[in-house]
C-alpha cells in the first residue's frame, strides 16, 4: 500500500465495504428524480451527469474539484492546465452544477494553495462574496446578497 502524507484523510473501504457500496451507487445517463438518487452516491463524469439532474434539489453542495496537477483518478487522468485554461475548467463546472443549487443553497468549495488563487476571483464574481478568511475551503451561503459570506475553513 502506498504510504500517506500524515495528515492525509482520504477515506479507505476495506474490501466488503467495496462490495456492499457499490450496490448503492448510480450510473446516471438519463433524466432522474430527486427520490430517484436520494441517499445515493452517483459516479460519471460531472459534465455528462449534472444535465440529467433535477433543477434546484441541492441544499448543500461539496465541491473538491481536481486541484491543478497531473493526477490519476482511477484511470482517469487529470492534466496540469495552465492559469486561464484551469480557470474556465473550474468555471464549466461552476455553470453545469448551478442549475441543481436551491436559491439558498451552500457550497464548500475545497482547493490547495496553488489553485485557490485561480478560483477565488471566480467564486467572488459569481456569489457576491462579502468576506474571505484562510486556508483551504471556501463556504459560499447563496442566500440574499447580503447574507453570502466565503468563508475558508482548515479542514482537519
Amino acid at each position: 500500500m502506498k504510504r500517506r502524507a500524515p495528515r492525509n484523510r482520504t477515506l479507505i473501504c476495506k474490501e466488503t465495504e467495496v462490495d456492499r457500496l457499490s450496490a448503492e451507487v448510480l450510473q446516471v445517463e438519463r433524466p432522474v428524480s430527486e427520490k430517484d438518487i436520494t441517499g445515493k452516491v452517483i459516479r460519471g463524469d460531472m459534465f455528462e451527469v449534472a444535465g440529467h439532474l433535477p433543477k434546484g434539489f441541492v441544499d448543500l453542495l461539496i465541491l473538491d474539484p481536481p486541484y491543478n496537477l497531473l493526477k490519476n483518478y482511477n484511470d482517469l487522468t487529470f492534466k496540469e492546465k495552465g492559469r486561464d485554461d484551469y480557470q474556465k475548467w473550474f468555471q464549466n463546472a461552476l455553470e453545469v452544477l448551478l442549475p441543481t443549487l436551491h436559491p439558498t443553497a451552500t457550497i464548500y468549495v475545497c482547493s490547495d494553495w496553488k489553485t485557490s488563487v485561480l478560483i477565488v476571483p471566480i467564486l467572488e464574481a459569481r456569489f457576491h462574496l462579502s468576506r474571505l478568511e484562510m486556508p483551504n475551503c471556501w463556504r459560499i451561503g447563496m442566500g440574499a446578497d447580503s447574507n453570502c459570506e466565503l468563508k475558508q475553513h482548515q479542514i482537519d
